[in-house]
């Protein structure tokens, strides 16, 4: 009673905190439930412990030196070599990452859903759909970088959809630099630009704002994608010109050596057995002639 009591007498806006705190709570205990029933980790999840330990070891070269053929967006293990640093292994390091990501994903969704609907019930719905979705439960726990890009890129959508509704220009600005951390998480974030230039185009056409203002959102969203990009890159060292160098010619090494396993092997005829050839047969030898046609 006493526990329904004070639930009852909170006001609407510590009853969402508190129910968002319960989901975060929820979220938390199925993520470290479903690690410790499934502790194994999958092939890609290999690949990428690889890479974390190399770029710790060495930096990005080392990585491309190790794996040459593959180029993946690089944030995800940067940040993993970073958390390295406290003295966790790089499977822990990954887990760290992909779980704090999936733990903040009811949280962002929650504010997305807000942001359109306007209405907390539905919001604190999407938020608990989310936090206990099995395929997101199983992302979460696995060292890939599906969870960190779907963080990100939320996280870049309700900036831009914020922007909108409220008219606030940083929004854009922090849209930007966050779709880049998605980018450099994966690749498939790049999907995002065409429904940017999309809206900004229809607000031009049906003057949704004045012109200068809606070309001062466009802008500004570039930027944060500039400014991220640039700061990112320089900082994880993956611009050096002797990298890309080093990059090209394992590359083009390890693509020769696939050629010459892989090439086409000459195929027996059926006069070959083994390492032996049967001759080909002989020509028919021509019929003697009798004396008389010699004579002749």
């Amino acid at each position: 009673m006493l526990l329904k009591d004070t639930i009852t007498n909170l006001s609407p806006r510590r009853k969402t905190v508190a129910a968002l705190l319960g989901i975060t709570m929820l979220c938390s205990g199925l993520l470290l439930l479903n690690h410790f029933l499934f502790p194994e980790q999958g092939r890609d999840s290999m690949l990428y412990i690889g890479w974390i330990k190399c770029w710790h070891e060495g930096g990005f070269k080392l990585v491309l030196a190790k794996h040459p053929g593959y180029y993946l967006p690089p944030f995800y293990f940067y940040i993993g070599h970073l958390f390295m640093y406290a003295g966790l292994s790089a499977e822990t390091a990954g887990l760290c990452i992909s779980m704090l990501c999936g733990m903040f994903m009811p949280l962002i969704t929650f504010a997305m859903a807000y942001e359109i609907t306007q209405k907390k019930n539905i919001s604190l719905i999407a938020a608990l759909l989310v936090a206990a979705n099995p395929i997101l439960i199983e992302l979460a726990c696995c060292v890939q970088r599906d969870m960190p890009y779907l963080c990100f890129f939320t996280l870049s959508c309700y900036l831009f959809i914020a922007g909108i509704r409220r008219n606030k220009w940083f929004c854009y600005l922090l849209s930007g630099l966050v779709f880049m951390l998605s980018f450099l998480t994966r690749y498939e974030a790049i999907e995002f630009l065409p429904l940017v230039v999309l809206y900004f185009v229809l607000a031009l056409l049906f003057r949704h704002d004045k012109w200068y203002y809606i070309c001062r959102n466009f802008l500004l969203f570039l930027a944060g994608v500039t400014v991220s990009g640039v700061l990112l890159l320089t900082a994880m060292d993956t611009s050096d010109a002797k990298m890309i160098k080093l990059y090209q010619k394992f590359y083009k090494d390890k693509m020769a050596l696939t050629k010459r396993l892989y090439r086409k092997k000459p195929q027996k005829t059926p006069g070959q057995v083994g390492k032996k050839v049967i001759p080909a047969a002989k020509k028919a030898l021509p019929v003697k002639k009798s004396i008389k046609e010699v004579k002749k």
